[in-house]
């Protein structure tokens, strides 16, 4: 199994507690765990030469193996494809964290790590029901965060379940901004699956579909 050391910007939202990290300041380096991948498309990380670097998009693709995550009291198990090229990582404050094995080079020039995370856990009090989702949770998380430009929100259905979804464009203290979408699953009466993806908001039309595609990706198998 290949590991490789990489720097990765958590954005982790926790149901039950107003507990957001979503300005990307709060760094980790992780050791990597990849994940089974077509060997022929994963990415390679390439130097950045005098050449202007080209916008590509990212290939919708995700990887054909699901990966499992379970919530912190082992109770809820959900699968999720992961982008071609990613990988999961150790962390103690999601259930999931996975991140691109190609870092992206910002404008300040510290690299940053497109990545996905996810927590599950019991509804908060102001949001019980999914109309409470819909009307409450994207206040409630971006309150008191003046630094956050709200783009679009919506609702839809992943796999069956009901799920509330807003985008945003948030800029952090060092004036890097970046793109990030979550996802609140709605699962039961009782639990709910928050996923987030962030990216940096340069290269958001690189990896908007495929981050989206992947958190639509997931389902909840036990």
């Amino acid at each position: 199994m290949t590991k490789k050391k990489i720097l990765i910007v958590i954005v982790v939202l926790v149901v039950g507690v107003v507990f957001l990290l979503i300005t990307g300041a709060l760094k980790f380096s992780f050791t990597v765990k990849q994940t089974g991948q077509a060997s022929d498309t994963v990415a390679t990380e390439a130097s950045q030469k005098t050449e202007a670097p080209k916008k590509v998009v990212q290939q919708e693709k995700l990887a054909s193996k699901a990966i499992s995550f379970k919530s912190p009291d082992g109770l809820l198990t959900f699968n999720i494809n992961l982008p071609i090229g990613w990988a999961t990582v150790e962390n103690k404050d999601a259930d999931l964290v996975a991140g691109s094995l190609t870092s992206e080079t910002l404008a300040s020039g510290q690299s940053f790590t497109p990545n996905i995370n996810a927590i599950s856990g019991k509804h908060p009090s102001y949001a019980k029901t999914f109309a409470e989702y819909q009307t409450n949770w994207k206040d409630k998380t971006l309150e008191g965060m003046p630094s956050v430009e709200f783009l679009r929100d919506y609702s839809t259905k992943v796999n069956g379940v009901d799920v509330y979804v807003f985008e945003i464009k948030n800029v952090r203290a060092d004036g890097e901004a970046l793109y990030q979408v979550q996802y609140a699953f709605y699962l039961s009466d009782t639990y709910a699956l928050v996923a987030t993806g962030t990216a940096p908001y340069e290269n958001k039309d690189k990896y908007e579909d495929v981050i989206k595609k992947s958190i639509e990706s997931v389902k909840h198998v036990d």
